[in-house]
């Protein structure tokens, strides 16, 4: 536990937020043992850069980065301080031209707004693709000695709501770049967390199947027909939790159903020559049906027809 680890440290002073802790465990668990690139920006007293070689372990590399030339001191093994400017790009590629790209940002350094934007611009796209960007002391974002300010332009809290909007680009137009590459950003008091991943098709979309029925993923499938009866298919199509839509709807005659008369099933568009003709692998058939010995009914037909990707709801 990070905590733990904070908490008996006697080496170089630590000053961290105490709430600050649970958000990096949740956030950097998973890379502990693991061989990465960790940067932190602003060194301090470098007592933060040691608590983080003995949180991650022997496999990582831990990097500080801070404009004050007297913090190459706090460097030993596994820990590297690179002097310089977090605006100055150059100086930023020479970093990850020697170490490789980052796994891990965490910006604690000047927290002026200028330098925190700058940073962040060039080096969010540098994080490698599953890696975690992370901004602390964002409460500085609101007091003007740091060039901040309530709903100011240009601080890192009103780059970070714009970044909102971009995350939900493929429904509103704004270019997707940030979004094809971002699972999720998470506020919290005085931090914004960036995780990357990238974006899953827009054309899969989950549904969970009621009991014990198989997820389904639209967009795996050329067609998806809902296949089923009157008021219990209308009703159906009505669930909100229900994240799949149908390409065709096919409501068969109660009456049939009832009676178990499988006669009905000649006359509808599945099990004609022409439909069967298609890719019966890509086609999935979602039976509405409530009553148990009529779905057996219906289901034995339609594997009979070719057809096996069915499903009960």
């Amino acid at each position: 536990m990070l905590y733990q680890a904070f908490l008996t440290h006697n080496q170089k002073p630590i000053t961290k937020w105490l709430h600050y802790f649970p958000v990096y465990e949740r956030h950097f668990n998973r890379f502990i043992n693991q061989s990465i690139v960790f940067w932190e920006i602003g060194v301090a007293k470098g007592g933060s850069l040691q608590m983080w070689k003995r949180y991650f372990g022997p496999l990582a590399k831990i990097i500080g980065i801070d404009i004050r030339p007297e913090c190459k001191n706090h460097e030993e093994d596994q820990i590297t301080v690179c002097v310089g400017d977090s605006k100055d790009t150059a100086f930023l590629q020479k970093i990850i031209d020697a170490y490789g790209y980052p796994d891990i940002i965490l910006d604690d350094g000047s927290h002026l707004m200028s330098d925190v934007c700058a940073a962040f611009n060039f080096l969010y796209d540098k994080v490698t693709k599953n890696g975690v960007y992370m901004v602390e002391d964002m409460h500085t974002s609101y007091w003007e000695k740091f060039e901040g300010g309530l709903k100011k332009e240009g601080t890192f809290i009103e780059l970070c709501k714009s970044l909102a909007d971009h995350m939900n680009a493929r429904y509103n137009g704004l270019p997707r770049l940030f979004a094809e590459t971002t699972f999720s950003m998470s506020f919290y008091d005085s931090m914004v967390v960036f995780e990357k991943s990238r974006m899953l098709d827009e054309n899969i979309k989950a549904i969970k199947m009621p009991g014990n029925e198989p997820g389904f993923a639209q967009g795996l499938y050329d067609k998806v027909v809902f296949y089923g009866c009157g008021q219990y298919l209308r009703e159906l199509l009505k669930i909100k939790d229900l994240y799949v839509t149908p390409d065709e709807i096919w409501d068969v005659n109660a009456e049939n159903i009832n009676k178990n008369n499988i006669s009905f099933l000649c006359d509808i568009p599945l099990v004609k020559p022409d439909f069967c003709a298609a890719n019966k692998e890509k086609i999935a058939v979602f039976i509405t049906v409530a009553d148990e010995a009529a779905r057996r009914t219906i289901k034995k037909t339609l594997n009979d027809c070719g057809f096996f990707n069915i499903f009960n709801i």
